[in-house]
């Protein structure tokens, strides 16, 4: 259980203020003040400091509030599991990033409810970025994650390698054969949100050919494939996804398909999880 301090700790750092941390827990400031100074002496370690009126955490104060969120979210499931054995479901907590989530998690749900009935799956949808958050504080037992994570932080299993394509309005030609990435930058790009992993593939992609995204003509940032595809329908520009996501719009003639003389991006789709040891259990699922 957490430790009547690391508690306070927390808090303090979720409100950024001792003051909205001791009114949220009920206790005065100077006391909250008093706790987390107690448990910088016992670390050894400052913690939190102040710049510019503004409370921040040091270096040291990072790792304590990682290991502090992933207690508390320990603490919950424990509750929960414990509550599963007077007849309650098992919670399971998972997270997919966006690609996944909207065009390939549901076939896969289907067959989570039917193998595993026993168990209570929540399901959370965001970004990459939000999703490796949520596995190192401890709110999920694992994710399925199409963008870039640490192989070193993380046990992962690749469960589907997939093409990263690039699409444009059926009628948009380019000129005879394929073309070059380099090509392209007459071209508007439309892309996710920083954050997301489709758009960071696209990012390193052009990366490696010294190009960025503001070398097009120009930029849209759209906050979802499903607006990203109906932009380039419109013929408002190119754009850069996983084949999954562009199936249906491709088999219709919606979108097509650009044809690169470099050979086709492909990228795993990958389990990943903080808990050491759970991959064995989660591969079958």
């Amino acid at each position: 259980m957490l430790d009547s301090r690391l508690i306070t700790y927390l808090e303090v750092c979720r409100q950024g203020s001792y003051t909205r941390a001791a009114r949220e827990l009920f206790i005065t400031q100077p006391a909250a003040t008093q706790q987390v100074q107690s448990l910088e002496r016992q670390l050894g370690q400052k913690l939190l400091v102040y710049e510019n009126r503004t409370l921040g955490l040091t270096p040291a104060g990072h790792l304590v509030l990682a290991f502090a969120q992933r207690v508390d979210a320990g603490q919950t499931r424990l509750g929960e599991e414990l509550a599963a054995l007077d007849g309650g479901r098992r919670p399971m907590p998972f997270g997919a990033t966006l690609t996944i989530g909207e065009f390939t998690l549901s076939p896969l749900v289907g067959r989570l409810v039917r193998r595993f009935p026993d168990l209570d799956f929540r399901i959370s949808v965001e970004n990459t970025e939000t999703i490796l958050g949520m596995l190192d504080r401890g709110e999920l037992r694992f994710a399925l994650v199409e963008g870039f994570f640490s192989r070193q932080r993380y046990e992962s299993v690749v469960l589907k390698e997939e093409p990263y394509i690039g699409v444009v309005a059926p009628d948009r030609t380019f000129g005879p054969g394929p073309v070059r990435l380099e090509d392209l930058t007459g071209e508007t790009l439309i892309l996710r949100e920083p954050g997301s992993g489709s758009r960071e593939v696209i990012e390193r992609a052009l990366g490696e050919r010294n190009l960025t995204p503001g070398c097009f003509a120009g930029v849209i940032q759209a906050g979802s494939v499903s607006l990203m595809k109906e932009l380039v329908r419109q013929g408002l520009g190119i754009s850069f996804m996983y084949r999954d996501a562009a199936r249906w719009e491709l088999g219709e003639g919606v979108l097509q398909e650009i044809v690169f003389r470099q050979a086709p991006l492909v990228r795993p789709f990958s389990l990943v999880t903080a808990d050491e040891g759970l991959i064995g259990e989660e591969q079958a699922l």
